[in-house]
């Protein structure tokens, strides 16, 4: 079932964040910090719904009455400074306990949400090569319509600079 994330669901959003983490290449470089999903979690539900910038949809997967995913999505300025709005996926992530149609509704749920909003003139989908096997999103982003529009470059900041 997937509904609303609550404040009562915070503290499992943590662990799910931290489950989420232990599967990235980030595990062991860095620890999740509890405070700062815990205060972001509660600001995207309580933002929840609105249809302005900073409006959020904040949804959870809920299996045997226990949260086992969540998909948090944005709205901002089109490109931080425009006058109609973009919506920005955050995080989506399903447990291995999810049911395996999950993370689909999830997926789903947030494109409608953003396609709902007559403001909104573009609907980004991120992902990184974070966690492992990430690269399947690519079929899946597809088949809903979405196409690649850029590219993230990321660099260690030990990494010597190269003079000309």
């Amino acid at each position: 079932m997937i509904r609303p994330a609550k404040f009562a669901d915070i503290m499992r959003i943590v662990e799910l964040s931290h489950e989420m983490h232990e599967r990235s290449r980030y595990s062991g470089v860095d620890e999740v910090n509890e405070k700062t999903v815990r205060e972001l979690m509660a600001q995207c539900i309580q933002r929840h719904g609105h249809t302005h910038a900073g409006g959020s949809l904040c949804l959870v997967a809920v299996r045997d009455m226990k949260v086992e995913g969540f998909m948090v999505g944005m709205l901002d300025h089109l490109y931080h400074i425009g006058n109609k709005l973009m919506a920005q996926d955050i995080f989506l992530y399903t447990s291995d306990k999810a049911d395996a149609l999950d993370f689909m509704r999830l997926l789903r749920a947030y494109v409608r949400w953003a396609s709902s909003n007559p403001k909104v003139v573009e609907i980004k989908l991120s992902y990184t090569d974070a966690i492992e096997g990430s690269d399947r999103l690519d079929l899946i982003y597809q088949g809903l319509g979405f196409r690649q529009c850029g590219n993230i470059y990321e660099r260690a900041p030990e990494v010597e600079e190269m003079v000309a």
